[in-house]
């Protein structure tokens, strides 16, 4: 796995792609404004 975000989301959010795998992460300013994250939903693919 790569060890440096490739792709960025309004600064909050961060990911990298491999292949068929997304490794998705939060950055320091997204924790200090949202506090802390308990739960990810993500849609349905298609």
């Amino acid at each position: 796995m790569s060890s440096k975000p490739t792709e960025y989301s309004s600064g909050l959010l961060w990911f990298t792609r491999e292949g068929d795998q997304i490794t998705l992460g939060v950055t320091d300013a997204a924790l200090e404004e949202l506090g802390s994250v308990e739960s990810v939903e993500f849609a349905e693919p298609g």
